[in-house]
């Protein structure tokens, strides 16, 4: 993280921030007749769900694009020349990242369980 991006997600963890979000869970709790932890709980336990799906969904467009099931079929493709290096190269590079992005994110759900 830049020192920039440190230094703005700082700004917003001041005690008026704090007292704004702590405001407004509480109301959105009560209006959903919730504990603000159960809210807080379930906003994250979405989120996280959100994401996952987002990742999988990029990954299925990278298996139909190319007609493969994994990354190392792909790789096999470009490295044989059966399918042009650019851009799937990139699209390799994004598919590893994606499932890397999936198991962090499955590890924080593993995290939210116990």
């Amino acid at each position: 993280m830049s020192a920039e991006a440190k230094e703005s997600s700082v700004e917003y963890l001041t005690e008026e921030w704090l007292s704004r979000v702590g405001a407004q869970l509480q109301r959105f709790a009560h209006a959903l007749t919730l504990s603000p932890a159960e809210l807080l709980q379930r906003s994250l336990r979405a989120f996280i769900e959100s994401e996952i799906r987002l990742a999988e969904q990029d990954i299925a467009d990278i298996r139909e694009r190319y007609h493969v099931l994994a990354p190392q079929e792909l790789h096999e493709k470009i490295e044989s020349r059966e399918i042009y290096s650019h851009p799937a190269w990139e699209d390799l590079l994004e598919w590893e990242t994606l499932l890397d992005h999936i198991t962090h994110l499955q590890a924080l759900q593993t995290q939210m369980e116990s």
